[in-house]
């Protein structure tokens, strides 16, 4: 991965876990890094449904960027 990934990662990665920031937002964040990290479409949850927190998202993911 490259310093410039690194740093959309860490940017998208602070927006996500800002608690404050409206639900759309953080959503969209989360479906970034899935992107910016090059997972496949296939292995996203649905942009269709609402994320649901405690069953959409990749907790391993996120702490092993919390660690970066």
């Amino acid at each position: 991965m490259n310093s410039k990934n690194k740093k959309i990662l860490k940017i998208l990665l602070q927006v996500f876990e800002n608690k404050k920031e409206n639900k759309v937002v953080r959503d969209c964040a989360y479906y970034a890094i899935l992107i910016v990290l090059g997972v496949p479409y296939s292995e996203q949850p649905s942009i269709v449904e609402k994320l649901d927190y405690k069953k959409d998202i990749d907790l391993k993911l996120i702490k092993f960027l919390e660690r970066r």
